[in-house]
């Protein structure tokens, strides 16, 4: 095939090939050579045409046939009459001191996005290391070009990233279901830098934001977005529910005889779960459990009861529930719930604001199983910048490469 062809067959603009080789069977050798000779000083930008001397730089290139492909590219040293000095050219295949072309990083930075890294480096016989730095940097390419969008709702979660209590905070777009914030630490400070990089404008939109009852939180949202309704996480609400029957049970246990105690023994998920989810059998021990232990049934018929509070129509409806189950439990003298009682006293503002907007955090739960998959997969990252990155591109967060790329 004519060295003609081979250049068009290869899509190098400004470059013609004057010879190939194949080393050993897999390797294809290509030398390249300027077409026209024009030249771009790397210090200025300028074209000229007058040259010093030059070395050959070897480039990895997409691969042709399963060949492995290299590009032999001479890079001259110019004489630019802006900078009046000798420079060296700046090469339109490849970033400044790279030994790959940027086509073939963007290729490998795909393969990123759809495999573990190591099963990347595998099938492109290249170091972890090396594959880590292109994927890294094209997500952060892809983050700095990234802006905003009209964001109404918002679910505030943190998630564990390693033992010994290290957290990140995630903030979701509850109506495009995508992740597009992630910061370092559960605190204050990472939902209120959350709120700056958003801009006054948008963070002034913002009408509800889903969470728990986290007051690092609370407080940010307070501050940063004082028109927005917070909405505490009924899930989050029944947790403490749930804690509270918990508790009970084990109250129960610590007092109970010995068949009382067998009677508790292995009762824990019977009494947690909701009683139309139970199967026949486990409905017929939640029922002796119920009969023989009066503690243990007015617990279970204040949990169920209280289930029926996310079935109301409006705030109104819901505070007059929510007020008699308050009485109801206060009455049952269980410690458990009279303490749970002064908690939902405190969230009340919080939890009714739900039957106005009807938001809640299962969207943030979902996410979070999804970065877990995302650690698991890759073992664990040591470096906290990265796995943050490709948590957006994972969930949503991220532009598409081929909208923050050059060609070339």
């Amino acid at each position: 095939m004519p060295h003609k062809d081979i250049t068009l067959l290869l899509g190098l603009q400004g470059w013609c090939v004057e010879d190939v080789t194949i080393h050993c069977g897999r390797e294809a050798r290509i030398r390249l050579e300027r077409d026209p000779p024009f030249h771009e000083c790397s210090q200025c930008g300028s074209k000229t045409t007058q040259r010093y001397d030059h070395s050959t730089r070897e480039l990895r290139d997409l691969a042709i046939s399963g060949k492995t492909v290299y590009l032999y590219v001479p890079q001259w040293r110019v004489v630019c009459a802006t900078c009046k000095a000798i420079v060296t050219e700046q090469l339109d295949l490849c970033d400044p001191d790279q030994v790959m072309t940027r086509r073939y990083e963007r290729y490998v930075a795909q393969l990123c996005e759809q495999m573990p890294l190591q099963a990347a480096a595998e099938r492109e016989e290249l170091s972890w290391s090396t594959v880590k730095r292109i994927d890294r940097k094209y997500l952060q390419l892809r983050n700095d070009a990234r802006q905003f969008g009209e964001v109404r709702k918002l679910c505030i979660d943190e998630i564990a990233y390693r033992k010994g209590q290290r957290y990140l905070t995630v903030v979701s777009d509850y109506d495009t279901r995508d992740v597009i914030w992630v910061g370092k630490g559960r605190d204050k400070a990472a939902v209120a830098a959350f709120f700056e990089a958003l801009g006054p404008a948008k963070t002034a939109q913002i009408e509800c934001v889903a969470m728990d009852m986290s007051k690092p939180y609370i407080a940010a949202v307070a501050e940063g977005a004082p028109q927005a309704f917070i909405v505490y996480d009924r899930f989050h609400i029944m947790k403490y529910v749930n804690e509270a029957v918990d508790q009970v049970r084990r109250d129960e246990q610590k007092v109970a005889d010995q068949a009382g105690q067998e009677l508790l023994k292995n009762k824990r998920y019977v009494l947690l779960y909701r009683e139309k989810n139970l199967t026949e059998k486990q409905q017929v021990s939640l029922q002796e459990l119920c009969r023989l232990n009066q503690n243990i049934a007015i617990s279970h018929l204040l949990k169920e009861d209280f289930c029926q509070l996310f079935e109301c129509q409006d705030t109104v409806e819901a505070a007059y529930f929510l007020d008699g189950w308050v009485q109801r439990a206060q009455d049952s003298k269980l410690e458990p719930f009279a303490k749970l009682c002064e908690q939902l006293d405190r969230w009340r503002e919080g939890l009714l604001n739900y039957f106005v907007h009807r938001v809640a955090n299962g969207l943030a739960e979902a996410i979070n199983n999804n970065i877990n998959v995302l650690k698991r997969a890759a073992r664990g990252f040591r470096d906290l910048e990265y796995f943050m990155l490709k948590i957006l591109q994972r969930c949503g967060g991220l532009p598409p490469l081929t909208q923050v790329i050059k060609t070339s």
